[in-house]
């Protein structure tokens, strides 16, 4: 074999590894590192995305796609949540993941763009089987999309999954947010009595767990 057919070889077995490298790196950020977060928008929006997350950024198709994710945090965070969404979604064009799509889901609801807020969270939902937590945020989310426009039965399936899911890893932030929306869906189809039985439910995690906002907003809801 000649000395620059051993070289062409060497040199794309080195790219083939850093791309898989490249890969893993960013499977592992997205399972490990990235926590889930409460996000309040200026309107009232209160849904769950990934938090900021610093990704290794091994080609210039990543660094461009991690720019993207990280504009699209600044400006959900400055309220601008259009040009968040139109940046998370370059993002997902680059490098399509829950994440991603989650915070591209949370953007999009922000922005009153509801059915592409649903489409794009159910794009999440897609591949988002390895992280029980993500998984039952994008349904939460998804749940939100479908009671703004009115879908309350789809509504009600989404935060009822949330919900399970929720459970099942443990993250009781996660669980009480979807209790207090399932009751706030249920308030919207005129069934007081299970409204009033998540709705207890939630504030009592919220209770449990410290969070005087959370329990604020079910108070409010319960009435109290």
């Amino acid at each position: 074999m000649s000395s620059s057919n051993r070289d062409f070889r060497r040199t794309t077995a080195t790219v083939i590894y850093r791309v898989l490298l490249l890969f893993a790196l960013f499977a592992s950020c997205e399972s490990t590192d990235a926590p889930l977060v409460l996000y309040e928008s200026p309107h009232g929006l209160v849904a769950l995305k990934a938090a900021r997350v610093d990704f290794a950024e091994e080609s210039e198709e990543a660094a461009a796609a991690w720019a993207h994710f990280a504009a699209g945090e600044d400006y959900l965070d400055e309220g601008r949540c259009g040009a968040a969404a139109e940046s998370y979604l370059q993002a997902a064009a680059r490098r399509p993941s829950p994440a991603v799509w989650l915070n591209a889901g949370v953007a999009l609801l922000c922005d009153g763009e509801y059915e592409k807020a649903g489409e794009v969270l159910a794009k999440g939902l897609e591949i988002s089987a390895t992280r029980a937590d993500v998984q039952a945020a994008l349904l939460g989310n998804l749940g939100q999309a479908h009671q703004r426009l009115g879908r309350l039965d789809s509504a009600l399936v989404s935060y009822q999954d949330a919900v399970a899911l929720h459970r099942q890893s443990g993250f009781a932030a996660g669980e009480a947010q979807a209790l207090g929306d399932l009751g706030a869906a249920y308030f919207m189809q005129g069934d007081l009595g299970q409204a009033l039985s998540f709705l207890k439910q939630a504030r009592d995690g919220h209770r449990r767990i410290g969070d005087h906002l959370g329990l604020a907003r079910d108070l409010d809801r319960i009435g109290t």
